[in-house]
């Protein structure tokens, strides 16, 4: 049963021949305050979630657009920061998320568009569980986060894009860094809480492909000879016990496919040869500790390709 107004009603029920009939009292109801958007500015998609809220609106310039945001019931609003204003998946339009936000409470939005619109949208912020096993005992936060969604007391936030992989920069105690994997290989040295938001996917240039065992000759248990271990150029890898990637590309031995990702700078890729054997690592970007750091993707197509992390302890 919908649409009925307030005050006392009358329900029949019939079935057949037979019916029932009872009374009810319907009381007003006001819509929650979370559903609430107001302004001239269309909004095409709003979300909030765990701590996070999105919007997605018309837009023809995001660097012209802005996205503020306060508890609800203070004065103060907030800038989000710039980075995190983007193009949407569709074109012509923005994206913008916000983040940090604290679980449990409401919010109030203000996104104007860059030819001056404006929509105001009220949230609820969700809580993330942090019952899980992660969490036990760290009642001061696990990561560059507190228990209740907010960054840590000055926790530095980098951004990385696909277009800034190899030019982002971040002063880590004092030193510059440049490149987010130049940025990770170091960021375990911070002495304050870091916040790495990857804006997209990354990706990172791989070999061309060369098949050492295209004839299936070798397996498990019949180790391949360093002998058919050869380059593009047709000679045999170095038997050094540390080869480069600088050192297979200036040999000949083989080139970097660069045809999708461009070459992400300062991975870990090396192989080295030992009793009649090559063993390698391509493509690795090693951490030395983890206190205080959060790595987080951010929004729908947010990724790393081709690329990976290992965490080690200090």
């Amino acid at each position: 049963v919908t649409a009925i107004s307030a005050g006392s009603a009358t329900i029949t029920a019939t079935v057949g021949e037979k019916s029932a009939t009872c009374s009810v009292t319907v009381n007003a109801t006001t819509p929650p305050k979370d559903e609430e958007i107001t302004g001239d500015l269309v909004l095409t998609y709003n979300y909030s979630g765990n701590e996070c809220a999105t919007f997605e609106w018309s837009e023809s310039n995001t660097a012209k657009s802005s996205v503020k945001y306060r508890l609800e019931g203070t004065d103060k609003y907030t800038e989000v920061d710039s980075q995190l204003i983007r193009s949407a998946t569709a074109t012509g339009y923005a994206r913008a998320d916000v983040l940090g936000l604290k679980g449990g409470e409401r919010y109030e939005f203000l996104i104007t568009s860059s030819t001056g619109k404006t929509a105001t949208a009220v949230k609820e912020i969700a809580t993330y569980d942090r019952s899980g096993y992660a969490h036990f005992g760290y009642t001061s936060g696990v990561g560059a986060y507190n228990d209740d969604g907010t960054p840590k007391k000055n926790a530095q936030i980098i951004y990385a894009s696909e277009a800034t992989k190899n030019s982002v920069t971040a002063s880590i105690n004092g030193k510059s860094y440049t490149g987010i994997v130049d940025i990770l290989k170091n960021i375990g040295n911070s002495k304050t809480p870091v916040i790495v938001r990857f804006l997209d996917t990354i990706g990172a240039a791989t070999w061309n492909k060369i098949d050492y065992n295209a004839n299936k000759k070798y397996n498990g248990n019949n180790h391949m000879p360093e002998t058919v271990v050869k380059g593009i150029n047709g000679k045999q890898l170095p038997k050094n016990s540390n080869i480069s990637q600088a050192d297979l590309i200036k040999g000949g031995y083989n080139t970097l496919n660069t045809s999708v990702w461009s070459e992400l700078k300062n991975l870990d890729s090396r192989a080295k040869y030992s009793d009649g054997e090559y063993d390698s690592i391509w493509n690795n970007c090693p951490i030395k500790g983890a206190n205080n750091i959060t790595l987080e993707g951010v929004g729908e197509n947010a990724g790393l390709f081709q690329w990976g992390l290992t965490w080690l302890e200090i």
